[in-house]
């Protein structure tokens, strides 16, 4: 149980998504689906036409819409055809991928994402101007399925030497050295751009537990 879940604001209480049956962190600010009119609709969404109060929410697990009546989120599971996230596939390592998205490029499916990630997440991410951030996609891809297990992004001109904004790991995949993963996947890309990066601040609890996990493997590694 983390710290940081103490008195959680929850505007959702569970979310289906998949197979899996979640109960969320914190509160999100998903608008009402009959409220959502393109990609448009988060700029001038107001409180009174945000989810609230409600029991459930149901997300696709694929491309990430979601809708508030289960019989219309089931009929959308069943003829959706994202397979996979869109952009381009940029690590690909046994059966684990992670794509590149470009949140300009994709507003909507990130803009989704981001709402779905605020679920799990202390801090605000930008759930609307999410132009000018990438998007890095984990997926697992096992026995014909592929599975999102958690995303991370990235300012397109960061202030500073940020390599992450925020990370999320969803809360059915954690404990399994995912996000080290991604941590590591982070530095790389800094890396490759002649840079020394690092996560954005302030880090959650769980943000600090898992670079300090991180790290620590890296130094033992080092000293061998």
């Amino acid at each position: 149980h983390d710290p940081e879940l103490t008195g959680a604001n929850r505007n959702i209480g569970l979310v289906y998504f998949g197979d899996w049956k979640i109960q969320t962190w914190f509160d999100s600010p998903y608008p009402l689906p009959d409220t959502r009119v393109g990609v448009e609709y988060a700029a001038s969404v107001t409180n009174q036409q945000q989810c609230s109060n409600l029991p459930s929410l149901f997300v696709c697990e694929k491309c990430f819409e979601y809708d508030t009546e289960f019989v219309v989120w089931a009929q959308h599971q069943s003829s959706c055809t994202c397979d996979s996230p869109p952009g381009r596939k940029v690590y690909h390592r046994g059966d684990t991928r992670i794509w590149e998205i470009d949140g300009d490029e994709n507003e909507l499916y990130c803009q989704n994402v981001s709402l779905f990630g605020k679920f799990f997440l202390s801090v605000e991410p930008t759930s609307v101007d999410v132009q000018d951030y990438f998007f890095y996609v984990l997926v697992r891809a096992k026995d014909g399925k592929e599975d999102i297990i958690g995303f991370f992004s990235k300012e397109k001109a960061p202030r500073g030497e940020h390599n992450i904004s925020w990370l999320v790991i969803f809360p059915q995949w954690q404990r399994s050295r995912y996000g080290t993963l991604m941590i590591e996947f982070s530095y790389e890309l800094s890396r490759r751009v002649g840079k020394v990066g690092g996560p954005g601040r302030p880090l959650t609890s769980l943000g600090l537990r898992g670079y300090l996990s991180y790290w620590v493997a890296t130094l033992v590694r080092f000293f061998r």
